[in-house]
């Protein structure tokens, strides 16, 4: 679903598998864009725009694939035993 939307988008010798290893290396870890691309080979102005690409398209796609609870369903009380 992503790969149309951030192929041929910024750097383009990236390919979309690691436009969004890199989103998700530097999001998931909270750490350096600088080593975000130390470790997979890019430049930090490569991280910059990728982060930002595949951010933009998967805020795009949020409304398709993203679901939440109903309101209801939300606020029943949860137990923890």
């Amino acid at each position: 679903m992503i790969r149309p939307k951030i192929t041929g988008v910024g750097n383009r010798k990236l390919s979309p598998a690691s436009k969004v290893m890199a989103f998700l290396c530097y999001t998931g870890q909270t750490i350096f864009m600088k080593t975000t691309g130390d470790v997979l080979g890019m430049s930090v102005s490569a991280v910059s725009k990728t982060i930002k690409d595949v951010a933009i398209a998967l805020a795009e796609l949020a409304p398709e694939v993203l679901k939440f609870p109903d309101e209801e369903v939300a606020l029943l009380p949860v137990y923890i035993a």
